[in-house]
């Protein structure tokens, strides 16, 4: 280990310290290249016959002092000596361009996003890893499409969550890596959730806590595409009310309810307890079950065959469906 003098020393010859190597082969190429730049700095012939044994001594590995220390001392001492180093190291460290083209794609292929690690972070680290790829064969290019593919799954969010960035980037119309980082800076301003577990299912209790965003997309003929965990659903303009009314959005307050409170999840649902059927829509029609036809409820209702997950309670105690609360956000396209 040099002292301080010493590093003063070495910095006024070159105007750098040597580069240290750690004997880490995946680091051998870059630490290449770092010599490269410092001994380029060497202008004298007195510096670059130093420059060897500057670049010895500050060597920290046993084991890459050992591979340097093969070179005699008088060889160090030379002019070259700093050539001659480089090819007794490459001897150990360096491997052919296509063992280093596999390294590099496997590295960036099997990559995920660690916990604790944010968004940003992990793009700048996945076009790092994908630059080690083309740096070392450049014939493996892959379209910029693929890429923000490859970068949304190795963000290693949930369904729901991959499903809103995907929405996000097409109404951006940026559907490249810098158009994912734009979708992550729209969607999750404190930051993204952490990664889900490596069988690629959320970590949850309950279908309410498993949904941790539904999105839903109002288009102007009254027509509704909602994106959750169950994947993409199409609702037509005629259903479009009572969906809306089902996920939360537009709910009716009974006479004495309180806030947020109401008899009945859609003011026109019917109850098949008492006989009675739904309203009538904008046609003059009675409006029926989405999911099963009834005229008694409408789609989501705890009396419904055909009950969704998301409102699976017991209809005794039923009052009210709907988990806008639980994340549903709606976008009028």
């Amino acid at each position: 280990m040099s002292s301080p003098a010493e590093d003063v020393g070495n910095q006024n010859a070159t105007g750098a310290r040597p580069p240290v190597f750690d004997g880490e082969p995946s680091k051998y190429l870059r630490w290449v290249r770092l010599v490269g730049l410092w001994f380029s700095l060497c202008k004298t012939q007195k510096q670059k016959e130093e420059a060897g044994a500057k670049l010895v001594g500050v060597q920290t590995s046993d084991e890459v002092l050992n591979v340097m220390l093969e070179i005699s001392n008088e060889d160090i001492g030379k002019a070259d000596g700093v050539e001659q180093i480089l090819k007794k190291m490459n001897d150990y460290y360096m491997k052919d361009d296509h063992h280093l083209a596999w390294a590099a794609f496997y590295d960036f292929y099997t990559g995920r996003r660690a916990n604790g690690q944010s968004g940003h972070e992990f793009v700048r680290q996945f076009k790092q890893n994908y630059h080690k790829v083309t740096d070392h064969d450049k014939e493996c290019n892959v379209s910029e499409r693929m890429l923000s593919m490859m970068l949304l799954m190795q963000l290693a969010l949930s369904d729901t969550n991959t499903s809103l960035l995907l929405t996000t980037m097409t109404a951006l119309n940026d559907h490249s890596m810098n158009g994912v980082e734009r979708a992550i800076t729209s969607q999750f301003r404190s930051g993204l959730p952490e990664p889900v577990s490596q069988s690629g299912k959320v970590d949850a209790e309950s279908s309410f806590k498993a949904t941790e965003k539904v999105l839903v997309m109002k288009h102007a003929d009254g027509s509704l595409t909602q994106i959750d965990d169950d994947g993409t659903k199409y609702f037509p303009a005629d259903f479009a009310e009572q969906q809306l009314a089902f996920l939360g959005f537009n709910r009716f307050k009974g006479k004495g309810a309180g806030k947020g409170q109401s008899t009945r999840r859609h003011p026109k649902e019917g109850d098949a307890r008492t006989n009675t059927k739904n309203g009538k829509d904008k046609h003059g029609n009675i409006m029926s079950c989405y999911d099963c036809g009834s005229l008694f409820h409408l789609s989501g209702s705890p009396l419904c065959k055909e009950l969704s997950m998301f409102a699976k309670v017991d209809p005794e105690e039923y009052e009210h469906a709907g988990f806008a609360a639980a994340g549903a956000d709606i976008l009028q396209i």
